[in-house]
C-alpha cells in the first residue's frame, strides 16, 4: 500500500498528542516520563493531552520521585517548571497534532483512533503496555531511545500504513412498497430497497473491525448480505464481522478468520457462530462494498459496533449498513535504527505472541 505522507527524516514533531491507557498507573507515569523528556530534550510548541490537569499535577507531585527520573540537572528541572505552560487540552477540530504517541495496547491505538472522527489522522508512534500489543511496535521501557531518535534531524524513518474501514448506516425514506410479513426473508426484493432514496447517513471508521450483532437479550439474528448491490446470501448467526488486515488478529480470528498481513488491502467478512456449517469467511478486495440488512424478524434486534464502540440504537426496518475499506490509512511510525526488520516484528507477533502453530504440550 503506498502512502501519501509529506513526513521525511527531517520532520520534526513539534505539536504531539499523548494517549495513555487510562485507570492505569503504569501508564500514567510512563505518560508523564514521555510528556517530561519531550519537555526538557526535544523543542516541541505544544503537547496535547486528553485531561491537562492530571498531567501537570502529576507533573508536580513526582518530579522528585525515582518512578519519573531523578538524575536531571537543576537547570532541567527549573527548565521543566517553565515549560508545564505548552502541556494542553486535546480538542479535535481546535487542535491539530502532528503525531500520536500511544502507551497502552490495541485497544489504546483504537481509541485514539476513534478521536479524529472527521478529520485526517496524524501518524501514530505506539508502545506497547499491554497484553499483546498486536499495533505496538515499540516496547515501553525503551521509549528514551525511541523518543532520541525521533527528534533526530535526519532520523532513519519509514512508514507504515494500515488500511480502514468506512461504514455508514443508512436511513431510507419511509418504505411503502416493499412491506412484507415478519416471516418473510426473501433477499431478491430487497434489491430495490437498497436503491431508494437515501434519507440521512450517519458515518463512522475503524481500524480493526465492524461488528453487526444481536441485542444483549435477543436470539440468533437473520441477515441479509449483498456484495456491491447484488444478493449474496441471508445468514442466521449471532453476528457479522467485517475486519481489516489489523483486525484479522482481533475478533475476526477468534471467529475462525484467516490472519492477513497488515499490506494486504482486503477486509474479511466472518460470521460470528452461524447457524450452518458451510459458512465460512470470505475476503473480499478494496473496490469492493458490502450491504447488510436485517430479516424484518430480527428488526430492532441488531446492533453496530465499531472498534469496540456501540452505537446508541438498534437498526430499524428503514436501515441498512453500508461498509467499505477507506481510501484514508493510518500511518504508524517505524525508526529502521530500532526497527530494522518490519518482516520479522510481524512473524514475532503471531508467532511470539498469538503462538500461531504452536505444538500441543506433551502432559505425558
Amino acid at each position: 500500500m503506498e502512502g501519501k505522507s509529506n513526513i521525511t527524516s527531517a520532520t520534526i514533531f513539534k505539536k504531539p498528542l499523548v494517549i495513555y491507557k487510562i485507570n492505569t498507573d503504569k501508564a500514567l507515569i510512563y505518560a508523564i516520563k514521555i510528556i517530561k523528556y519531550l519537555l526538557i530534550n526535544s523543542n516541541v510548541d505544544e503537547i496535547y493531552v486528553e485531561n491537562r490537569d492530571i498531567i501537570v499535577e502529576n507533573l508536580v507531585k513526582f518530579k522528585e520521585s525515582k518512578d519519573l527520573d531523578t538524575n536531571i540537572t537543576e537547570d532541567s528541572r527549573e527548565g521543566l517548571d517553565s515549560t508545564t505552560h505548552k502541556i494542553k487540552n486535546f480538542d479535535l477540530g481546535m487542535t491539530i497534532p502532528d503525531i500520536c504517541i500511544c502507551l497502552g495496547g490495541d485497544g489504546t491505538t483504537l481509541w485514539c483512533n476513534g478521536l479524529f472522527k472527521g478529520y485526517e489522522r496524524p501518524p501514530f508512534l505506539t508502545f506497547n503496555l499491554g497484553t499483546l500489543g498486536y499495533t505496538a511496535i515499540y516496547p515501553y521501557t525503551i521509549y528514551k531511545e525511541v523518543l532520541d531518535e525521533l527528534y533526530q534531524s535526519n532520523k532513519a524513518i519509514s512508514l507504515e500504513n494500515r488500511s480502514m474501514l468506512d461504514c455508514k448506516l443508512n436511513n431510507l425514506k419511509v418504505d411503502t412498497g416493499l412491506k412484507r410479513r415478519k416471516s418473510d426473508c426473501c433477499i431478491v426484493g430487497d434489491f430495490e430497497f437498497l436503491k431508494q432514496e437515501i434519507e440521512s447517513q450517519q458515518e463512522m471508521t475503524a481500524l480493526n473491525d465492524i461488528i453487526i450483532e444481536k441485542s444483549k437479550d435477543s436470539n440468533l439474528i437473520s441477515l441479509k448480505i449483498f456484495v456491491n448491490n447484488e444478493p449474496l446470501t441471508i445468514v442466521k448467526c449471532d453476528g457479522l464481522i467485517l475486519s481489516t488486515s489489523t483486525g484479522s488478529t482481533a475478533y475476526s480470528l477468534s471467529a475462525g478468520g484467516s490472519i492477513m498481513h497488515h499490506d494486504v488491502n482486503a477486509m474479511i467478512l466472518s460470521a460470528i457462530c452461524p447457524h450452518s456449517l458451510s459458512f465460512r469467511p470470505i475476503i473480499f478486495p478494496a473496490n469492493f462494498n458490502i450491504q447488510i440488512k436485517p430479516c424484518p424478524n430480527s428488526y430492532d434486534k441488531v446492533e453496530v459496533v465499531h472498534d469496540g464502540r456501540r452505537l446508541e440504537k438498534p437498526i430499524t426496518n428503514n436501515e441498512f449498513i453500508t461498509i467499505s475499506l477507506s481510501n484514508k490509512f493510518i500511518e504508524f511510525i517505524v525508526l529502521q535504527n530500532l526497527v530494522p526488520d518490519k518482516d520479522s516484528l510481524w512473524k514475532m507477533k503471531i508467532i511470539d505472541q498469538l503462538g500461531w502453530n504452536n505444538a500441543f504440550q506433551n502432559y505425558a
